[in-house]
């Protein structure tokens, strides 16, 4: 849940220290759970997702690509390194 809202598991551990800290946790983890709620104040960013390379070697030729190649342009690619072969 909290990667879900960009907060970390470490945040988490930090936030319920500091409010044990100031009294507002019980000090025991033994005692019944107390859950604040979590507030996002804004929409997160999207990020781009990285662009994967694809990587085929045929023989001692090696064929590099992103993913966004069309797949039929790939197999007529890989077809005509292969005839040349």
């Amino acid at each position: 849940m909290a990667r879900k809202h960009g907060a970390t598991r470490w945040q988490i551990y930090d936030w319920r220290r500091r409010f044990r800290q100031r009294g507002m946790l019980p000090p025991c983890e033994a005692s019944q759970s107390t859950f604040a709620p979590l507030v996002v104040e804004g929409a997160l960013e999207e990020r781009p997702a990285p662009a994967i390379k694809l990587e085929i070697a045929i023989g001692d030729v090696v064929l590099r690509t992103d993913t966004a190649i069309d797949a039929e342009q790939l197999s007529r690619v890989i077809r005509a390194l292969r005839a040349s072969r």
